[in-house]
């Protein structure tokens, strides 16, 4: 968000990420970087989300909205001729709880909120001052008897102070320095858990799971046009990150005949430091007007792990009329934070970077109606990271207490696809058609094994109108085939606690699919303006397979040929009232 990095940008992790951490009525403009970001940003091989806010030019102006899952207030103005500009924003909110979560009584809660400050000190100069503050509460408590106690909350802090100043006419230097902290914690308490288990068992576990990062990032960026066919960016970065884990997590499954579902007892008390320092430069030449070629270079050292490499990125663009294609190599490597430590999993040690490689080209034409963007892309994944999966229950307030968990070491990774968007734009009606062709897949154990996120095809249509009586209709339709699972091994799940699983994501879900509709109404009275909406998510209802419930196979009451499954969320309303002044 405006160059400083969001350490935790989203509320509920471990709750599907219900709500990103920043609020929308700040943001002004959204950038997309996938699979090769900018080098000023790098360290990032599966992309980058750039937000950018905008400080009002006007004296005051606000916005207010009511929705059947957040509220809104966003507050800007201007003093001194415009020279000194300030916003401040404000969401409370209240999501929707996925099919795993819904039968329980409490809901989840959050708030976050932005305030900036800019002020002009000349008219080559600006000075900006950000916080950012975010906050979520997820409690749950059953005292009659299944004894049950859960608590999940998080609360961060995001502060920056950022300098640009343009030197001439064709140089411009940018600083900015940042400071973030971020408290995580999670208690769990269960006394007994006889519905989960057969009645020979009984079950405990208790979990406190406190985990602090405070970390400081400076960073002092450059763009000069050196002439009129050759451009050159540079940037310095360091950054001091620590964090703070006390970690005891017990479980003690009394059988005969199962092993204990995660260690007895497991206990973390540390604190991590690592400093990450970090340079990169890149040109861009332009031997003749519709043909620019770029050229890159980043180098990080991290600290902790003891491990620095160098990354190179060549870029192409040749433009012939309204058309421009681009190709792109890039090599990109991701080091591991502090804070990222996979330690309710039982990882105490921080991984090397993982690397990645990524090719694109593409060919994008923009007329005066119509856009059509096509790219084929390619990724190569060097030394990917462990990680833990649970196949049938995606959304967990302790994942790592699932029987469905699963340690993943993949040897490396790959990422194909080709993707075509085109866009036709008139007065009244704008229509977005986006088809991709994909797939997403690690080697295990000597095979190639989809993804959680490998669809193979997606197919999204949106279709804006404008009506008559300041009425306005959204469309949005998308489709994909089948996400990726695992069969159950039926003859093992009533004898285990354990997940019993088959041969790991050889089967697919069945093809998910939907259908959203908005209609809103604006209505104009002179400096205000009155906005209401409503709408139907999953308009024809369709129900998306996510999972099985194996409760519910342990328990003997259901057939091996009939799975149990679990269901996305149906149909949904939607609505909302927004006031701007």
């Amino acid at each position: 968000v405006d160059g400083m990095e969001i350490v935790e940008p989203y509320h509920f992790r471990d709750l599907g990420s219900l709500a990103g951490a920043v609020t929308p009525n700040a943001i002004a403009d959204v950038h997309l970087h996938r699979g090769s970001p900018p080098l000023a940003f790098g360290n990032r091989s599966g992309g980058v989300l750039e937000m950018v806010t905008e400080t009002a030019r006007g004296r005051f102006s606000g916005h207010l909205g009511w929705g059947a899952e957040a509220s809104q207030l966003a507050l800007d103005g201007s003093l001194t001729s415009g020279r000194l500009r300030w916003l401040t924003a404000y969401r409370d909110g209240r999501p929707d709880l996925p099919q795993e979560l819904s039968e329980l009584d409490s809901k989840p809660t959050y708030w976050d909120a932005m305030a900036k400050t800019s002020i002009s000190l000349s008219a080559h100069q600006e000075l900006s001052v950000q916080g950012l503050w975010a906050s979520d509460e997820f409690q749950f408590q059953e005292p009659e008897f299944l004894s049950q106690e859960f608590n999940v909350g998080q609360r961060s802090r995001h502060v920056g102070v950022r300098y640009i100043a343009s030197v001439g006419h064709r140089h411009l230097i940018e600083a900015l320095a940042s400071d973030v902290l971020v408290d995580r914690r999670r208690d769990g308490l269960e006394i007994e858990a006889s519905l989960l288990t057969p009645d020979t068992e009984s079950s405990q576990y208790i979990i406190n799971d406190h985990r602090v990062t405070r970390a400081h990032d400076q960073r002092l960026e450059g763009m000069s046009s050196l002439s009129d066919r050759f451009d050159l960016e540079w940037g310095l970065d360091s950054r001091q990150e620590r964090t703070t884990y006390n970690y005891l997590g017990f479980a003690a499954f009394v059988a005969d005949f199962i092993d204990p579902v995660a260690p007895r007892l497991t206990g973390f008390d540390r604190r991590l430091d690592q400093r990450q320092v970090s340079a990169f430069t890149q040109g861009a030449w332009r031997p003749r007007s519709d043909l620019t070629v770029g050229i890159g270079l980043r180098f990080d050292d991290h600290g902790l792990a003891d491990d620095s490499g160098l990354a190179p990125r060549l870029t192409f663009s040749y433009q012939s009329g309204k058309g421009v294609l681009r190709a792109v190599w890039a090599r990109v490597r991701d080091a591991s934070a502090t804070h990222k430590l996979s330690l309710a999993d039982g990882e105490e040690v921080l991984p090397a970077a993982e690397t990645a490689d990524y090719a694109a080209v593409g060919y994008h034409l923009n007329g005066s109606r119509n856009a059509l963007a096509v790219e084929l892309y390619r990724q190569r994944i060097k030394n990917p990271r462990v990680r833990f999966d649970n196949l049938y229950k995606p959304i967990s307030r302790f994942p790592e207490l699932e029987i469905d968990r699963l340690r993943l070491e993949p040897a490396t990774g790959r990422s194909d696809g080709l993707e075509i968007q085109w866009t036709r734009r008139t007065k009244r009606w704008q229509s977005h058609l986006t088809y991709e062709l994909s797939r997403s897949e690690d080697l295990l154990d000597g095979g190639w094994r989809p993804r959680r996120s490998d669809r193979r095809h997606a197919l999204q249509g949106r279709l804006t109108i404008e009506l008559p009586h300041g009425l306005h209709a959204d469309l949005n339709w998308r489709g994909s085939s089948g996400r990726p699972t695992t069969p159950f091994d039926i003859n093992r799940v009533p004898e285990s606690f354990f997940a019993a699983v088959g041969d790991y994501q050889t089967t697919r879900l069945p093809t998910d699919h939907q259908l959203d509709v908005r209609v809103s109404k604006r209505w104009h009275w002179r400096a205000l303006e009155l906005t209401t909406e409503i709408g139907l998510d999953n308009v024809y209802d369709h129900r998306g397979v996510r999972g099985f419930d194996l409760i519910k196979l342990r328990d003997g009451s259901n057939l091996p040929a009939a799975l149990p499954a679990e269901l996305e969320l149906g149909r949904q309303l939607r609505w909302g009232v927004e006031l701007s002044w």
